[in-house]
């Protein structure tokens, strides 16, 4: 798991030239604002760079669904960590025998991260853009996560 401080941190370039061909990002926190419904520009370029690469995107959010400024596959009400309805899309749309190399890019270790060891992504944790305007569960997970965090920072 590489944990990295925002989305444009990320080297994509890495990730491609590693195999990597289809790029999983949560939305809340991670690309924008809770309940926001705008893909900030620095984003768009990333996706449009990916794009250019042939690599799949989509997002897989938890929150409600909501129209964004971009046309990009999503996926609202989740249910991360569960993977049930990633792989009933997956199914759907590329069929069961797929040649795709995942990695999940979130802010959250119990939703996203949990959900991309269910589906064997490479694991790409951001700090959460705003931790003042969440969800009120998410709050009571994220001092478990902070618990988790220096914990592992100690083991390694």
């Amino acid at each position: 798991m590489e944990i990295l401080k925002k989305v444009t941190d990320i080297d994509f370039n890495k990730l491609l030239d590693k195999g990597f061909n289809f790029f999983i990002f949560d939305f809340d926190n991670t690309i924008n604002t809770w309940k926001e419904k705008e893909i900030p520009n620095k984003i768009i370029e990333i996706f449009e760079f990916l794009k250019k690469k042939n690599a799949k995107i989509l997002i897989l959010s938890n929150g409600k669904p909501r129209p964004l400024n971009y046309d990009i596959e999503t996926i609202w009400l989740a249910k991360k960590p569960l993977p049930f309805k990633f792989k009933k899309y997956i199914v759907s749309n590329y069929g069961k025998k797929n040649n795709f190399k995942f990695a999940m890019i979130g802010d959250q270790i119990f939703t996203d991260m949990l959900f991309g060891l269910f589906i064997k992504a490479y694991l790409i944790k951001v700090n959460p853009i705003d931790t003042n305007h969440e969800f009120f569960v998410t709050k009571i997970l994220r001092k478990f996560e902070k618990i988790l965090l220096n914990f592992s920072k100690h083991m390694l």
